[in-house]
Parts: structure tokens; C-alpha cells; sequence
């Protein structure tokens, strides 16, 4: 059955070009505003560990080294054994939408703080990978402040982002100490999923989501929509078999575009992205008919 579907299918693509250009809250592409809500993301509580955080340079005692450089903790904080041209990076784990910092100096005095400085961020920390932030005519930014008190930094653009670079241009005394926090906040793996306005948490509308150029949700066509396509999003979502794939928009089509359409899925797949596709551009769907699912409960062990 799948296998017949499947040949029906000229033009098969994983996320790519076209389908997964949705933008969000309306910018054209993703870099203005943050597609969830942001705050800090582990510099001070330490769920950044500190094997993530590293340095160009640090100083010799343990005191200034890049692990110390979480806001609000000790007195020191990163310290280079020389200011010039250096840099301190974090490793945020995953795609992340970087919405600014918070800086800090030594002892939050007026004293051994940096007082400009500009960033880069990185997806793979690929020496040809990194980009700096820059201003909307895309001349690099470089962010002042004006104390050693923790000062909260805005981005101008939301890059996403899994690693960040800060690269001081200016302090205050012979040297400088640092502390900071990164804000933002983590998006959801390519091809994650989720049900949307459904009875309970095991049913509704079928939503994917993918980094790209458009970052963002989107939902899938019902053309072609049957159990194995049900069966595999039940399965993602470490919930039970499937007991019904909707195909007639029962639980509302949501504000999204379509972004997947005739999916032919075996039935045996452990995501939905991992299944052929066809991309909308080239065959469009009704919104009104868009997918979703009613899966059992997981049975306990």
C-alpha cells in the first residue's frame, strides 16, 4: 500500500527550499524577533556547564578562569592574561534564538570591566561559520556599556544560533574582568511535532517544525493521510498506537501554512520528517483539510 503511494510521488524533499518558509510573526526571515519567549539560559543557575564555556586566553589562577564567567557568581569572573584581541564563547547546547546579554564586571564596581565589545554566533563552531551581529544596513555592531553593574545588552537581530562568541574592544583599567548571562530561548529540533487543540494530549492537529530561512510551525495536508502517518507521529511522541488519522481538519486549521503534503509514511518510521513528502509549492492543499491524529496512552511496563 505505502509502496504504491510512494510512486506516485515525483518529487520527494526532507524540509528543504520552499516547503519550511513560513516566517515569523511576519519577518521575512528569521533574525528580528524570537520565536518563543526568552530569558536566561544557564550562565548563573549552571545548567551551562562549564565544560561549554571556553576562552581564547585565560589568566593562570583558577580564580579568572572562562568557567568563572557566570553572572552573579564569585567576585573575579573571566580574566585573559592579555586584554587584547581576545574572546570567550559558549556552547548553548542546541539551536538556540539568542536575544541579547547581561554583562558584568569585577565586583560590579567601575572598575576591570569591558566596556565594548562585539559578538559572533555560530551554528557548528566551524572556523567559516561564524557570523557577526550586525545593524540592519549590516555593518557589525558594537555594543558599549558603562559600569561593572550587571547591564542588560539587546540584540538588534535574533540570530539562532548554538554557539556565542563576545569579543571585548574596550575596558575600564589595565585589564578586565567578565561575567555574563546569555538570554534567550531554545527552539524545538528540526522535525519535532506536536498535537495542537485536540481533546487531550493525545489528539489534535498535526504541527512540524524546522530551522530554516522561515523558522517556524507548520501544519501537514490530509491528502493521502492515513494510519501509518498517524501511527509514526504517535510513535514520535512516545505515545501509544494510533487509533484514527483526522483528515478533514477536525481540530481546526490553525494560522499556519502547509508545509507537507501527500505523505507516505511505512508505518515503521521514528519521525514524521523521516517519511516522503511532497512540498506544497509544488502541490498545493486545501488548508481546510489539514491532518491529525487521536493516539492511545502509552502502556506502562
Amino acid at each position: 500500500m505505502a509502496s504504491s503511494r510512494i510512486l506516485v510521488i515525483l518529487l520527494l524533499t526532507i524540509f528543504s527550499g520552499p516547503c519550511m518558509s513560513h516566517p515569523i510573526n511576519g519577518d521575512e526571515h528569521f533574525g528580528t524577533s524570537a520565536p518563543c519567549i526568552g530569558g536566561p539560559l544557564g550562565m548563573q543557575n549552571g545548567a551551562i556547564p562549564d565544560s561549554s564555556i571556553t576562552a581564547s586566553s585565560f589568566y593562570y589562577y583558577a580564580i579568572y578562569y572562562p568557567r568563572a564567567a557566570r553572572l552573579n557568581v564569585g567576585s573575579y569572573g573571566w580574566q585573559p592574561r592579555t586584554p587584547n584581541g581576545q574572546w570567550i564563547q559558549v556552547d548553548l547546547g542546541k539551536p538556540t534564538a539568542v536575544t541579547g546579554l547581561t554583562m558584568q564586571g569585577r565586583y560590579s564596581t567601575s572598575t576591570y570591566f569591558v566596556r565594548a565589545f562585539s559578538v559572533q554566533y555560530s551554528m557548528t563552531a566551524d572556523s567559516g561559520d561564524w557570523s557577526s551581529l550586525s545593524n540592519d544596513v549590516g555593518q557589525t555592531v558594537t555594543f558599549r556599556v558603562s559600569s561593572g553593574a550587571a547591564t542588560n545588552v539587546t540584540f538588534p537581530m535574533v540570530p539562532l544560533a548554538r554557539y556565542i562568541r563576545i569579543f571585548p574592544s574596550q575596558w575600564q583599567g589595565g585589564c578586565y574582568n567578565l561575567r555574563f548571562e546569555v538570554l534567550g530561548c531554545q527552539v524545538p529540533e528540526d522535525g519535532a511535532i506536536k498535537l495542537v487543540d485536540g481533546d487531550d494530549e493525545r489528539s489534535g492537529r498535526v504541527e512540524i517544525y524546522h530551522h530554516g530561512e522561515g523558522v517556524s510551525w507548520g501544519t501537514v495536508c490530509a491528502s493521502d493521510w492515513d494510519i501509518n502517518d498517524a501511527d509514526v507521529v504517535c510513535r514520535q511522541l512516545d505515545l501509544g498506537a494510533a487509533v484514527q488519522a483526522n483528515k478533514a481538519s477536525e481540530y481546526g486549521t490553525g494560522d499556519l501554512p502547509v508545509v507537507m503534503n501527500k505523505v507516505a509514511c511505512e508505518g515503521t518510521e521514528s519521525r514524521l520528517a523521516d517519511c516522503p513528502f511532497v512540498c506544497t509549492a509544488y502541490q498545493q492543499c486545501n488548508n481546510s483539510d489539514v491532518a491529525g491524529v487521536v493516539c492511545l496512552p502509552k502502556l506502562s511496563k
